[in-house]
């Protein structure tokens, strides 16, 4: 009995001594597998730089032609854009001739038609007057010879018997004669009302007419002096044609420009020299922060002097005043200094433009005084026309539209690489997850091995010692599993 008990003590040292050696063959194992992980690993490390790298070129790809293609637009853009003002000039000059032309004519029009309404209304009224003296002249005569006729007629016809008969015969006689007389009488009289009422009522009509005609001539002589005269007027119509050249280019109020706001300087309003407000007419935004004083100009009196001239020293006085008054807008805009003011927040200019809505008035100007651009520029004041205007609002707007344009691919690419952080991210993650499942796997792999129901594990030992009489607990659940061999027998 000792002897087997020393050889069952001796098997089971002897199991320990290969489950030790078996274990440290499933280390080495783990070990090298641990190792091909790793080298997987790299090799997952090195395909994802490889990727990467494929991923860079293909953006780095799509950006060229992406800039490609927008310098391919802008070329495009541009191109058009050079026919539009082309064709914009030619319309405007085209519209401005046939404006020139139409007014003056219409002015000499009027002028034609309200002198021949004068002469024929004068010469109506005085055809009138003489046709109406006529015929009264006319009806007088001939109700004074009707009278005439019949009294002589009546009295040689009543003679022989007025002789022989008395008064009361007399008096019958010569009453119907007086009821004939009275009603001549009233009917004279009632045509002399008749005619004039109707002289009235004509007068009244032609003092109509005339009135009118006055008031036509008023209001279109008004008209002239508020575009002549009337400074306040005048500005008010640049000022209208400069927002409806902001508001046809697509620009909104408080993003690319600014009307009538008062210049401040760390919260207080900018005072000129002579303590008005610095109040400009609009302020152009661009997209870096920088602003553009515009002040609109409007000088044509002198302008229309020059155009209805009659002779070449009226021009020549017109043309004076009219470059004169050029030059005294430069120099009040000037005075001004609005180049050295900015809004807070925002970068000034060294320079302010002075817009005249008249391209002929300013053409006329330059044209017989080529200095007065250069003077004006010296003191930091561009003249400018409808034209230049235009080309200067263009290219805030593209500007504007370059800068939408650059936020989107910002925002593009910001996006894409958000994109890929989280792939990487996600994969960074599931590597992790992964290592931690092999790792799980490995050890309950190991774990099962060693309690397997055969081979050399501690089951198989269990169960050597309960048949040498050891039992199980009964109070638990799991019993000592069996192995293969032992399951056969069981069913045999």
């Amino acid at each position: 009995m000792a002897i087997t008990i020393i050889a069952l003590i001796a098997g089971i040292v002897i199991g320990t001594l290969i489950g030790t050696v078996l274990q440290r063959n499933k280390i080495t194992q783990a070990v090298a597998d641990t190792a091909m992980l790793k080298t997987q690993a790299d090799n997952l490390q090195t395909r994802l730089n490889e990727l990467q790298a494929q991923n860079n070129r293909q953006l780095a790809e799509q950006k060229e032609y992406a800039e490609k293609q927008l310098a391919d637009q802008k070329a495009q853009y541009e191109d058009r854009l050079a026919e539009l003002r082309a064709q914009a000039d030619r319309q405007k000059e085209e519209l401005q001739t046939r404006q020139e032309a139409l007014l003056k004519d219409q002015q000499a029009r009027h002028d034609r038609e309200k002198a021949d309404q004068q002469t024929r209304y004068e010469k109506t009224l005085n055809d009138l007057k003489e046709q109406q003296h006529e015929q009264l002249e006319q009806q007088a005569r001939l109700i004074k010879e009707q009278i005439t006729t019949t009294t002589e007629r009546i009295l040689k016809e009543r003679a022989a018997e007025l002789s022989s008969t008395n008064k009361e015969q007399l008096s019958s006689i010569l009453n119907p004669l007086h009821e004939n007389l009275r009603q001549m009488k009233e009917a004279v009289e009632k045509s002399d009302r008749e005619q004039t009422i109707t002289m009235e009522r004509l007068g009244q009509s032609i003092q109509e007419n005339l009135k009118q005609a006055k008031e036509v001539g008023q209001q279109a002589d008004r008209l002239a002096n508020a575009l002549t005269s009337e400074n306040k007027t005048q500005g008010n119509f640049g000022e209208l044609r400069l927002r409806q050249m902001l508001e046809d280019m697509g620009f909104e109020e408080g993003i690319q420009f600014e009307e009538q706001v008062t210049l401040k300087e760390n919260g207080q309003p900018v005072l000129s020299e002579d303590g008005h407000r610095m109040i400009p007419d609009v302020i152009l935004h661009f997209p870096d922060q920088r602003d553009v004083i515009i002040d609109s100009k409007m000088s044509i009196k002198a302008y229309v002097d020059y155009c209805c001239a009659d002779n070449d020293q009226q021009r020549h006085e017109a043309l004076t005043r009219h470059i004169q008054s050029v030059r005294n807008h430069v120099k009040e805009l000037a005075n001004k200094k609005y180049y050295e003011h900015a809004m807070e927040g925002h970068k000034k200019l060294d320079f302010v433009m002075m817009y005249i809505p008249n391209d002929g008035a300013l053409q006329l100007a330059l044209t017989n005084d080529p200095d007065l651009w250069k003077d004006a520029y010296q003191q930091h004041v561009i003249i400018s026309d409808s034209r230049s205007l235009y080309m200067m609002l263009s290219i805030l707007e593209m500007t504007w539209r370059q800068k939408r344009q650059a936020e989107n691919q910002d925002l593009i690419m910001k996006t894409a690489n958000e994109i890929i952080d989280r792939v990487q991210a996600f994969w960074e993650r599931l590597k992790k997850v992964e290592d931690l499942f092999n790792k799980t796997h490995s050890a309950f792999t190991e774990l099962e091995n060693s309690a397997a129901p055969s081979g050399k594990s501690i089951t198989t030992s269990a169960k050597k010692l309960l048949k040498y009489g050891a039992t199980e607990n009964p109070k638990r659940k799991m019993r000592l599993p069996k192995s293969a061999g032992e399951i056969e027998e069981e069913e045999e």
